[in-house]
């Protein structure tokens, strides 16, 4: 008993690393994915300076 309840702690520990891990590359992702719309965004709608451009 007592093993399986160590064997489960530390799934839960891996789990929570691998969580750890992959939430913030999750978070890049998502940025990098919105740096790419900004920038398929046609630049002539605020000027020609894409940064110029906010939603």
């Amino acid at each position: 008993m007592d093993v399986h309840f160590s064997l489960s702690a530390l799934n839960l520990q891996i789990e929570a690393k691998i969580i750890g891990y992959v939430a913030p590359i999750k978070v890049v992702e998502v940025k990098i994915k919105i740096e790419i719309m900004k920038l398929l965004i046609p630049a002539n709608k605020v000027g020609d300076n894409p940064l110029s451009y906010k939603k």
